[in-house]
């Protein structure tokens, strides 16, 4: 769904100060699954200083076409779990362009006109928590009228913070603003620097964290064991595997 504008702008100030007077909480694994039952479409996505935070419509349909091929929604929970789309092309037997198509438009059915790689954290966090891969298992709630509208808000903490420890001011500055889905122009712009120091900030950020760009960023940040663990016990584990004289291609 695109708003206008004065829409958007609106609509998310009167979103923000509902949200900061609730004490109402939203499980996110229920929440998943009410986007892929086609319960909820995302209004509008953006964030505070210290929240992120979605607006949410209900369809006023809630007919069973509006649900998500359970086989559909398979390839973007693996994407939004930190599965690559080529090596999952792989696996599947299809070409990447299909995985691509697949993820793309069951984020359309959910109200996000965006790539895989530019997904909010929020509906990234609610897909780790639906598979109980994530400590984050809770939003705040609340509701708010517009237009003759109603909207369910919900946000959670910006989890950012944990990177201070590892990376420095300005390699955490430009991972905000990457995670927030600004482009490397804009965040040259907002930094007052060139479009190559960003780069090179954020390609520094990306090695000390053992990612690869922001869909592995936001992974790194709300899975409760970091990609990087996951890869180096991979890792071990394929290197004390004895080797079969049966096995395949020997």
């Amino acid at each position: 769904m695109t708003l206008s504008r004065e829409f958007g702008e609106l609509l998310r100030f009167r979103a923000v100060c509902a949200d900061a007077g609730s004490d109402q909480r939203r499980d996110l694994g229920e929440l998943w699954a009410d986007f892929v039952g086609g319960r909820v479409v995302v209004a509008d996505e953006f964030c505070t200083d210290d929240r992120w935070c979605m607006a949410l419509s209900r369809p006023a349909e809630r007919a069973l076409d509006r649900r998500l091929e359970p086989r559909r929604v398979e390839v973007l929970e693996r994407i939004l779990l930190g599965k690559g789309q080529k090596s999952l092309a792989v696996e599947l037997n299809v070409a990447p362009s299909t995985v691509t198509l697949i993820a793309s438009d069951c984020l359309k059915a959910m109200g996000l006109d965006c790539s895989s790689s530019r997904v909010p954290l929020l509906l990234v966090m609610a897909a780790h928590a639906w598979r109980a891969r994530t400590d984050y298992k809770e939003a705040r709630a609340s509701e708010v009228a517009h237009d003759g509208a109603a909207y369910e808000v919900i946000s959670v903490p910006r989890p950012e913070a944990r990177l201070a420890s590892r990376l420095s001011p300005a390699e955490c500055a430009v991972a905000r603003l990457l995670l927030e889905g600004r482009r490397h122009s804009e965040i040259a712009v907002l930094r007052q620097t060139s479009e190559r120091t960003v780069a090179n900030q954020l390609a520094a950020a990306f090695h000390k964290l053992n990612v690869s760009g922001r869909a592995e960023l936001i992974c790194h940040l709300v899975s409760r064991e970091p990609l990087s663990t996951r890869r180096t016990r991979a890792t071990a584990h394929r290197d004390v595997q004895p080797q079969s004289a049966s096995s395949p291609g020997m």
